[in-house]
C-alpha cells in the first residue's frame, strides 16, 4: 500500500497582535519621521508641550514606548535635560522645527520600543 501524498498548503502568516499603546507609538514615530524629513541641516524636531501651566519646547532626542506610556527625552530651550512621560491616550504633541543646539551636529531622533 502506498503512503498518501499530502499536498503542501501555503498558509499566510497571522498578523502581529499589538497593544493600543504600540499602535499609538508607531503612529507617532511615523509622524515624527515624516516631519523630520522636512527639516534643514540647521533644524531639528522639537515639540511644544503646553499642559504644564506654561509652554515648554523640547528638542526631541529619543522616543520610546514604556508599557502604556510614551517617553520623550530631550533638551529644553535652556539646554536642560527633560523627559516627558505621558499615557498613550493623552499624547498630544505639536511638532516644531527648532534650531539645533549650536555645539552639536544634527542627528536623527532615536526610536526605541
Amino acid at each position: 500500500m502506498m503512503d498518501p501524498v499530502i499536498p503542501k498548503v501555503n498558509v499566510p502568516a497571522l498578523p502581529e497582535n499589538k497593544t493600543p499603546a504600540e499602535y499609538a507609538y508607531e503612529s507617532l514615530v511615523d509622524q515624527i519621521k515624516q516631519f523630520e524629513a522636512q527639516t534643514k541641516d540647521e533644524e531639528v524636531v522639537g515639540a511644544m508641550l503646553a499642559s504644564f501651566g506654561q509652554s515648554v519646547v523640547l528638542h526631541i532626542r529619543q522616543l520610546r514606548l514604556c508599557g502604556q506610556m510614551i517617553c520623550m527625552e530631550g533638551l529644553t530651550d535652556g539646554g536642560g535635560p527633560a523627559t516627558l512621560v505621558q499615557h498613550f491616550t493623552q499624547a498630544s504633541i505639536l511638532l516644531l522645527k527648532v534650531p539645533k543646539v549650536p555645539t552639536e551636529a544634527k542627528r536623527p531622533i532615536g526610536f526605541l520600543s
